[in-house]
Protein backbone atom coordinates (compact mmCIF):
# COMPACT_ATOMS: atom_id res chain seq x y z
CA UNK A 1 0.00 0.00 0.00
CA UNK A 2 1.54 3.20 -1.46
CA UNK A 3 1.57 6.15 1.46
CA UNK A 4 0.89 9.18 1.23
CA UNK A 5 3.94 12.34 1.78
CA UNK A 6 2.94 15.31 3.85
CA UNK A 7 5.90 18.25 2.75
CA UNK A 8 5.91 20.71 5.19
CA UNK A 9 7.96 24.15 4.30
CA UNK A 10 8.85 26.26 7.15
CA UNK A 11 8.82 29.79 5.82
CA UNK A 12 11.44 32.64 7.33
CA UNK A 13 9.73 35.67 8.68
CA UNK A 14 11.22 38.61 10.35
CA UNK A 15 10.34 41.66 11.84
CA UNK A 16 12.33 44.40 9.85
CA UNK A 17 15.56 45.61 11.73
CA UNK A 18 15.70 42.99 13.94
CA UNK A 19 18.09 40.19 11.92
CA UNK A 20 15.09 37.72 11.78
CA UNK A 21 15.24 36.45 15.37
CA UNK A 22 12.84 39.08 17.04
CA UNK A 23 10.95 36.07 18.60
CA UNK A 24 12.79 34.14 20.94
CA UNK A 25 14.17 30.78 19.63
CA UNK A 26 13.27 32.19 16.29
CA UNK A 27 16.52 29.73 14.44
CA UNK A 28 15.36 26.67 16.20
CA UNK A 29 13.87 24.08 14.68
CA UNK A 30 10.14 22.69 15.36
CA UNK A 31 8.85 19.58 16.24
CA UNK A 32 6.92 17.59 14.06
CA UNK A 33 4.18 15.26 15.73
CA UNK A 34 1.73 13.48 13.83
CA UNK A 35 -1.13 11.97 15.69
CA UNK A 36 0.61 12.60 18.59
CA UNK A 37 4.44 11.21 17.91
CA UNK A 38 7.66 13.08 17.03
CA UNK A 39 8.23 12.46 13.87
CA UNK A 40 11.09 14.80 12.95
CA UNK A 41 11.98 18.55 12.94
CA UNK A 42 11.52 21.27 11.02
CA UNK A 43 14.54 24.46 10.85
CA UNK A 44 14.00 27.62 9.37
CA UNK A 45 14.16 28.03 5.47
CA UNK A 46 13.45 24.26 5.61
CA UNK A 47 11.27 21.72 3.80
CA UNK A 48 11.13 18.42 5.27
CA UNK A 49 8.94 15.45 3.95
CA UNK A 50 6.77 12.99 6.14
CA UNK A 51 5.21 9.62 4.59
CA UNK A 52 2.30 8.87 6.42
CA UNK A 53 -0.61 6.04 6.13
CA UNK A 54 -3.43 7.13 3.89
CA UNK A 55 -6.07 8.44 5.91
CA UNK A 56 -7.60 10.86 8.78
CA UNK A 57 -3.96 12.35 10.81
CA UNK A 58 -3.44 14.98 12.91
CA UNK A 59 -0.57 17.61 12.79
CA UNK A 60 1.08 19.50 15.73
CA UNK A 61 4.37 21.39 15.77
CA UNK A 62 6.29 22.58 18.77
CA UNK A 63 9.28 24.39 19.64
CA UNK A 64 10.32 23.95 23.65
CA UNK A 65 6.78 24.51 26.05
CA UNK A 66 5.04 26.21 23.01
CA UNK A 67 2.77 23.91 20.32
CA UNK A 68 0.41 24.66 17.50
CA UNK A 69 -2.99 23.28 17.95
CA UNK A 70 -3.71 19.51 16.56
CA UNK A 71 -4.76 20.16 12.74
CA UNK A 72 -6.64 17.70 11.22
CA UNK A 73 -4.84 16.52 7.98
CA UNK A 74 -6.38 13.79 5.81
CA UNK A 75 -4.48 12.33 3.20
CA UNK A 76 -5.05 9.49 -0.08
CA UNK A 77 -2.78 6.42 -1.09
CA UNK A 78 0.10 8.13 -2.91
CA UNK A 79 -1.21 11.73 -2.69
CA UNK A 80 1.00 14.66 -2.05
CA UNK A 81 0.39 17.73 0.10
CA UNK A 82 2.14 20.58 1.08
CA UNK A 83 2.25 22.90 3.86
CA UNK A 84 3.42 26.11 4.10
CA UNK A 85 4.22 26.81 7.86
CA UNK A 86 5.24 29.86 10.03
CA UNK A 87 5.73 30.91 13.30
CA UNK A 88 1.91 30.66 14.48
CA UNK A 89 1.89 26.96 12.75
Amino acid sequence: MGDGTLRLERRWTSLAGTGGNALAGGNKPFTIAIDGTEVGALAPKETVEVAVAPGDHTLRLGQGRHRSPETPDGLGRAEQRTRRMNRRG
